[in-house]
């Protein structure tokens, strides 16, 4: 296991630095047709067109979202990109839980949104750096009651995380079957599809987004029996854009 701690900082950093599905993230899709000089907005108009228009894109609210620190690679990154955690208590321990909602209150902690990255940390020996998915309020803490040593990192907790983004999926999926979603007569067309005779999960072209359950739910009991069209103009379907997105980002990279 020697020389085990630059490989996890080394995995954690080119995760959230060099994760193709990020590399390939467009942000504006009309950005081509700018010289590159400064330009004032003329108009009010102007202005909410353009806003409009960003609203629209849908890795807009990925890399806006808060930013938060990875301690264990010392960069700080979108919360979107990021597994966020929680202690929460047993009967007789308190114990680091995985939190995809981003309401939970109290203390948390974050680390890559990647199965790769978490699964070096989970599998380490080395405690010091397990121990980055503790709070770094309770790491910290002088208080004999709360400490370090009184909270868990179990060992499986890959597998709870997997079980939360399932869990998570099977709820988004219900409520939109509910739904007669439509191709969007405004903004990029994104298709939510499970094909089997295609394993890639994410496909950017020009004006279209397909996102590939399949690959992901294959073996399990999880159905998508027809597409989905997600319309950018609305809330809830950016929300689960953004959680799809995360979904594919954590299995894939």
């Amino acid at each position: 296991m020697k020389g085990q701690g630059p490989n996890i900082r080394s995995k954690i950093i080119q995760s959230c630095q060099t994760s193709p599905s990020r590399v390939k993230s467009p942000l504006l899709t009309s950005f081509h047709k700018w010289d590159g000089k400064p330009k004032a907005l003329s108009s009010t108009y102007q202005a909410k067109q353009v806003t409009e228009s960003l609203s629209l894109n849908p890795f807009l609210n990925i890399i806006t979202s808060p930013t938060r620190n990875v301690s264990l690679a010392r960069l700080v990154v979108p919360r979107a990109h990021l597994l966020k955690f929680v202690v929460k208590k047993s009967e007789t321990d308190l114990l680091i839980a995985p939190s995809l909602d981003n309401r939970s209150t109290g203390t948390s902690s974050y680390a890559p949104n990647s199965r790769t990255v978490l699964q070096s940390i989970v599998s380490s020996r080395k405690d010091r750096f397990r121990s980055q998915l503790i709070p770094v309020d309770i790491r910290n803490s002088e208080n004999s009651l709360v400490s370090i040593k009184n909270v868990q990192i179990p060992d499986q907790l890959v597998e709870q995380v997997d079980e939360a983004y399932f869990d998570k999926l099977r709820k988004e999926l219900s409520y939109f079957r509910t739904l007669d979603c439509q191709i969007p007569t405004k903004g990029p067309t994104v298709k939510v599809t499970s094909s089997d005779s295609n394993e890639q999960t994410l496909d950017i072209e020009k004006e279209s987004i397909t996102i590939n359950l399949h690959p992901l739910i294959k073996d399990t009991d999880i159905i998508l029996k027809k597409d989905l069209y997600l319309d950018m103009s609305k809330k809830s379907h950016r929300m689960l854009f953004t959680f799809l997105f995360k979904l594919q980002e954590y299995f894939n990279d």
